[in-house]
């Protein structure tokens, strides 16, 4: 598997997914498999600087690997001093995989998604243990 840029596409994967509408401006990047199917998307947005929102959807595709270098691109090419995830309280998966990665639980956004409450992961540059900086 292999990350590659491509807006278009991670966005389309998004807003089907999670059923919401993504503004610009925006990072989008697409895990690719062997066969050039996207098995993955992540979508980088609200970026200013300090902080970068990160959206990510799919299955088996989350390396190791890949998640380094999603670690490399944020804290290394955008140099952010955080990043903040969310996902629904229902998605016990997501919730297990953040905290592996080091993100930390900071709070709950009440009806976040639909009807459903979120809960709110940041991870700091100098609290992550997935890159050498």
């Amino acid at each position: 598997m292999r990350v590659e840029r491509n807006n278009k596409d991670a966005a389309y994967i998004v807003e089907q997914v999670l059923k919401v509408k993504l503004c610009a401006p925006f990072e989008g990047l697409c895990i690719m498999g062997e066969d050039d199917f996207p098995y993955g998307v992540v979508v980088f947005n609200d970026y200013t600087g300090e902080n970068v929102e990160l959206t990510g959807v799919g299955r088996g595709c989350w390396t190791p690997k890949i998640i380094r270098d999603l670690a490399r691109y944020v804290f290394c090419q955008l140099k952010v001093r955080r990043v903040t995830a969310r996902t629904a309280v229902s998605n016990e998966k997501a919730i297990r995989a953040l905290e592996r990665m080091g993100f930390v639980r900071e709070g709950v956004a009440r009806k976040w998604f639909n009807s459903e409450d979120a809960i709110l992961f940041g991870l700091l540059r100098e609290e992550q243990r997935l890159v050498r900086i």
